[in-house]
């Protein structure tokens, strides 16, 4: 235990956690809000989302489908500066409609697919499910203004590890133990622990929403008395920097996201991993964070955020390359060494790719900048997910070879992961200068 008690002094989380002051308060109730959605996602999302889909019938593309809905939602973003620079106070807005997000996407899809039977009929449904709910999120995706008024900059690098690790401890951890207790019913007895899960999934989302809410709510700055409804373009297009740090964050996002829609599905069906063996991968990265966190830091404060993306986008390649070649017969020992080999690099991925959109946020209209932020985040999501699907979908059951392996459509994808992101670390590295602060090294 010593050891563990000398990494978490070396995290420096002690000083940015506590209830001894308002910032110190906030930020620990921001962190409790966190963990809430892991086990949120963990118990409704990821391989479990995909197994009660696909014990209802819904295929690999009508999958990706409804994994894509909500990025393209995201469009919505567009109108929250408009909607909530309007309000000097927004608490109850923002609560009621995340209670309602909660309400139509978590109980909404886990209702409808028993009360509609016709397959057609059905993927409808679901997608008019996913699409309302998650335009209700988004329209009213206002919490970041709040919350970034307690992530001070002095205490930023400490404040992600500890939500990496307290999301992915949380959140892994469930998920794992959902997955154990899920794997060992017959089919019909999956679809009940699916729905019961979802359920429980519903009660945690509504202590999400009061944590949420507890933080005390700043002012918030506006170089304008009347919002726009073009502000969310507008606003950011006037700082080049702040436009090229995003250009970057666009294209980590177009690379990052081609498989989303369709490894829980490929692992599932083809590699034929089961519900255990990815949960029990992902539940060991919280300790990868544990350890890495201190390392990783130092690591981006000597070279910069810029030059640990471009080196996390480079290892990132890697792992994707030797991914693709990954199937039933060594998914055992190959997929368990590209996982923990991902989750070595898991830290400095996240502190590069998080902190690019504080790197030239301004301290006036940030609602405005975190919405656009919000719509690339999601839009290219999106768009890397479509074809992502749909190259999956063109290339079916077709099959090559490659270095004595034969290639099915997901890993083929994977290799076309891994050459695009690699090309990212090249373009971060040209453009690196131009996109740093004024009189600052990152």
């Amino acid at each position: 235990m010593g050891i563990f008690r000398k990494l978490y002094r070396k995290t420096g989380w002690q000083t940015v956690f506590s209830f001894d002051d308002e910032n110190t308060a906030a930020r620990t109730y921001i962190l409790g809000a966190t963990a809430i959605q892991a086990i949120v996602g963990g118990l409704s999302n990821g391989v479990l989302y995909t197994g009660f889909l696909l014990g209802y019938g819904i295929n690999i593309v009508n999958l990706s489908i409804l994994t894509a809905i909500p990025y393209l939602t995201s469009l919505f973003s567009l109108l929250t500066p408009y909607i909530l620079d309007r309000f000097p106070r927004r608490r109850m807005v923002l609560s009621v409609a995340r209670i309602a997000y909660y309400a139509i996407n978590i109980l909404g899809i886990t209702v409808l697919p028993k009360l509609i039977t016709d397959p057609d009929s059905r993927v409808l449904g679901l997608i008019a499910i996913v699409f309302i709910s998650n335009s209700i999120n988004f329209l009213f995706s206002g919490y970041s203004p709040w919350h970034m008024h307690y992530i001070t900059p002095e205490v930023r690098t400490a404040y992600f590890s500890a939500t990496a690790m307290a999301s992915n401890m949380v959140g892994t951890g469930v998920a794992f133990l959902a997955s154990l207790l899920t794997e060992r019913l017959s089919a019909d007895a999956q679809m009940e622990m699916f729905a019961v899960l979802r359920i429980l999934a519903f009660a945690f989302a509504a202590v999400d929403v009061y944590l949420l809410q507890k933080p005390r709510e700043p002012a918030y700055a506006l170089s304008q008395e009347r919002p726009s409804l073009l502000d969310a373009f507008v606003l950011p297009f006037r700082n080049k920097k702040f436009m090229l740090t995003m250009l970057l964050f666009l294209l980590y996002t177009l690379t990052n996201n081609l498989t989303t829609s369709v490894i829980n599905t490929w692992m599932l069906q083809d590699v034929n991993t089961g519900y255990v063996f990815p949960s029990t991968i992902n539940v060991v990265y919280p300790l990868f964070v544990l350890f890495s966190s201190a390392p990783w830091s130092r690591f981006m404060q000597r070279y910069g955020n810029l030059k640990s993306l471009a080196m996390t986008c480079t290892l990132l390649a890697l792992s994707y390359f030797f991914y693709a070649f990954v199937d039933h017969s060594n998914y055992l020992w190959l997929m368990l060494a590209v996982r923990l080999f991902q989750h070595c690099i898991g830290m400095i991925q996240h502190y590069s790719v998080s902190n690019l959109i504080y790197l030239n946020l301004p301290d006036k209209d940030q609602t405005a900048f975190t919405s656009l932020h919000t719509i690339i985040a999601n839009l290219g999501a999106f768009a890397s997910m479509s074809l992502g699907t749909w190259l999956v979908a063109g290339m079916g059951s077709r099959s090559w070879m490659f270095l004595g392996h034969s290639m099915t459509s997901v890993p083929t994808l994977l290799l076309i992961q891994a050459l695009s992101i690699w090309l990212v670390s090249g373009v971060v590295l040209l453009v690196r200068k131009a996109a740093e602060p004024e009189g600052r090294r990152l």
